[in-house]
């Protein structure tokens, strides 16, 4: 990464807490009940998840039940992340390389590539964005929502904001209009892209996160889906993380060349 793009010399690699102890595979051996991917979510998506309930999960899937709520929810949501094995529930890591992650912008310039030790998972897209002096106003991959939930949950909660890195908040007449694809959104902050209007982006002595992005003017952040990757979301609320809601980006951004070059 970049002296000019990175916020230190010492940046995140947290891959380390992908891999499971021994005695946690050993603990998740001796459970006999199943719990699949979809009564995973069901305990993930509750506004007050039982801690009970996150334990037993946390015992049946061979992941560690210690720490917080917030840490066992991180942990459950990470199994959930390996995209070469969903949407079956990873129960054992396999020790094979990840391949690289990078990320780039809309004119092919890559400014962060790191080599992944295990299967791509959100931590490693977590790490990245926490990377930069000025983090993106608008990610685009293809677990946008996951993404956004992981960090968040490293952030207190103030890295994708508002509406959890969503175009608007997710209300039943918001996913209505999204669902029937009438739902439109004019952000001004996409014209200072289009007038390539550049604000001071000397680092102040506020939070980082508080801080506005130096070309977009705003300190808002979103986590949007590939075109590729909106379709197949099942969650309501998640077609709020779409490009199209906000007609003005989606023209300036092709998803699909950016595929291509990923491939």
């Amino acid at each position: 990464m970049g002296q000019h793009t990175h916020t230190s010399d010492t940046l995140p690699k947290t891959e380390v807490f992908k891999g499971l102890s021994f005695s946690d595979r050993a603990s998740s051996s001796r459970v006999a009940k199943d719990i699949d991917e979809d009564q995973i979510l069901q305990i993930l998506d509750a506004k007050s998840p039982k801690k009970d309930e996150l334990i037993k999960a946390c015992n049946v899937l061979g992941v560690s039940a210690s720490g917080s709520i917030a840490d066992m929810i991180n942990r459950l949501e990470e199994l959930l992340l390996y995209k070469n094995v969903y949407p079956k529930m990873f129960v054992k890591l396999k020790k094979a390389g990840g391949g690289v992650l990078h990320m780039g912008c809309t004119h092919g310039v890559v400014y962060y590539a790191s080599p992944l030790w295990w299967q791509e998972s959100a931590r490693d897209h977590g790490g990245a964005l926490l990377s930069f002096k000025h983090p993106p106003t608008v990610y685009i991959c293809d677990i946008a929502g996951r993404v956004a939930r992981h960090v968040n949950n490293r952030t207190q909660q103030r890295f994708f904001q508002p509406h959890d890195g969503r175009v608007c908040e997710p209300t039943e007449a918001n996913i209505s209009l999204a669902s029937a694809g009438k739902l439109r959104v004019h952000p001004d902050w996409v014209n200072n892209i289009k007038m390539k209007a550049r604000l001071n982006s000397e680092p102040s002595t506020m939070d980082s996160f508080l801080q506005a992005h130096p070309e977009t003017g705003t300190s808002d952040r979103f986590s949007f889906y590939d075109r590729f990757h909106q379709k197949n979301q099942k969650r309501p609320e998640e077609k709020l993380r779409s490009l199209k809601i906000i007609p003005e980006l989606a023209s300036l951004i092709n998803t699909s060349e950016a595929e291509q070059v990923n491939r």
